[in-house]
């Protein structure tokens, strides 16, 4: 299974996961994760500067983690 984290490069879950597992990738944004997501992967967005900033979750982006069966927390 392949892990994508949607955060900034100096967030901690993602520095650990990269330490133990390869198959960890991060993305600036959804839009590009939504790119480069592989079927039977796992998404995990972040927001960063919450409130200031928020990620928004469309019908389309959620009807295509369902299509590609991409777990997201």
């Amino acid at each position: 299974m392949k892990y994508y984290f949607v955060c900034n490069v100096t967030n901690e879950l993602y520095i650990l996961a990269k330490k133990v597992n390869k198959e960890v990738k991060r993305c600036e944004d959804i839009k590009q994760a939504l790119l480069d997501l592989t079927p039977n992967s796992f998404l995990c967005i972040f927001e960063e500067n919450y409130p200031q900033k928020k990620n928004v979750l469309t019908k389309e982006m959620l009807d295509t983690f369902k299509k590609n069966n991409i777990k997201t927390i």
